[in-house]
């Protein structure tokens, strides 16, 4: 049965701090630039105002919000002990009755309408349609309609690669990956608190105190939220039954072990599901590179040297955890991964670069590395058919007889 996301479990949810309320408001209240493509100008939107906005509009258009909630990085951020800003997109949840596809089609139409309310004085909005708003402002669009999940996605491109994400929520069978990611923050009490709350001078609204804020619960949907978040702020890696997820929360995993996470015991042993559940759903080289690339662009995109550790990793986990494929096949899966890297390589300094051991039990912690000074005419080509890739994106495959490489 499809898992709600309204679980009322106590032990799976907590009040938040005032220090949390702290960060939560100044998250909501921050400014994030939309970046629009072509001549299109940047939007400058407040996450709490958009939330009201877009609320509003879909009561309008007669769907009723149960609840809205935060997920995500943010979310994280908001909980961790950290001082760094350690997230990248703004994840928004809007939990909505799904009963037909007629109202994603609403639900698209009232989000695009409302980005209108931001564009800069001067601009005129007569002739700008859903469509034109789309293809200029929102980076990737999903739909799923299914008897186990019923969501929608809208993606809006924002500056830097922090987008704001809206998702519209039903019902979803799989809703985390990690512990560290299982947090959703519950916003009713605090948008009832703000649109309460008289308007200072400065509009900012009545401001916090220690004495007075307004009560906030977050849950996990790992389950007990005090061991979740013991995970997040001693950066363990903990997951359950990985082959439900899509993808099998590979490529999350070699993210967050290059952020300096350990992965417990048990999690470093469902690497073989992980990697079973990845190439189930990216079955084959071109999916593979398509979900690699858009991977890569979307979590770190400014950080070419963080890009190459992570794939790095990644070549480490595939190449030890991999059971569910052919020896041809799983040696494809791995030029792919180091012809990606290669090209993140190249550009920088050629010395020795700390990559993840790959012989033994591997240890994640940082610094018990081991050096490899990565020159690419060591590497060995299988004598098997090979996808590679080129700078210009084109595919060639190298065949293990005499003449030239085919280009397709």
């Amino acid at each position: 049965m499809p898992v709600r996301l309204d679980s009322d479990s106590h032990s799976s949810s907590k009040r938040l701090s005032f220090d949390e309320v702290n960060r939560l408001s100044v998250v909501l209240r921050e400014t994030n630039p939309l970046r629009g493509s072509g001549h299109f100008p940047t939007l400058q939107v407040e996450p709490l105002e958009l939330i009201n906005t877009v609320s509003c509009r879909l009561v309008d258009e007669g769907i009723h919000v149960k609840q809205i909630r935060m997920n995500g990085s943010a979310a994280s951020y908001v909980l961790s002990n950290s001082l760094r800003r350690e997230y990248n997109d703004l994840d928004l949840l809007f939990i909505v009755d799904l009963s037909d596809e007629v109202e994603f089609q609403q639900i698209r139409t009232s989000v695009l309408t409302c980005l209108l309310n931001y564009m800069p004085s001067g601009v005129s909005t007569e002739r700008l349609c859903s469509t034109m708003l789309e293809d200029a402002y929102v980076k990737k669009m999903v739909k799923v309609f299914n008897e186990q999940d019923r969501w929608s996605l809208l993606s809006l491109r924002g500056e830097k690669g922090r987008n704001l994400e809206l998702k519209f929520v039903d019902t979803m069978k799989r809703a985390y990956e990690f512990s560290v990611d299982s947090f959703q923050i519950i916003l009713d009490d605090y948008l009832a608190y703000h649109a309460s709350s008289p308007t200072s001078p400065s509009g900012t609204g009545r401001p916090l105190s220690p004495h007075f804020f307004p009560t906030v619960m977050v849950e996990s949907l790992y389950g007990d939220v005090h061991e979740a978040l013991e995970h997040l702020h001693s950066r363990i890696l903990s997951t359950k039954n990985p082959e439900e997820i899509r993808g099998g929360g590979l490529l999350k995993y070699c993210h967050l072990t290059v952020q300096g996470f350990t992965p417990t015991d048990a999690c470093v042993h469902d690497e073989r599901y992980m990697c079973s559940r990845f190439f189930i759903d990216f079955s084959d080289v071109t999916q593979m590179h398509r979900k690699l690339q858009n991977y890569l662009d979307a979590h770190l995109s400014l950080n070419r040297e963080r890009q190459y550790e992570f794939l790095m990793t990644l070549y480490d986990v595939v190449s030890n955890s991999t059971v569910c494929l052919m020896s041809f096949e799983h040696k494809q899966a791995l030029s792919l991964i180091r012809s990606l890297a290669r090209k993140r390589y190249q550009p920088m300094h050629r010395e020795e670069r700390e990559v993840t051991p790959t012989r033994g039990k591997r240890s994640y912690t940082p610094g018990k590395r081991w050096r490899h000074s990565w020159d690419w005419c060591d590497f060995e080509f299988v004598a098997v058919p090979q996808c590679c890739y080129c700078d210009d994106g084109s595919i060639y495959w190298l065949v293990p007889v005499e003449g030239q490489p085919v280009y397709m």
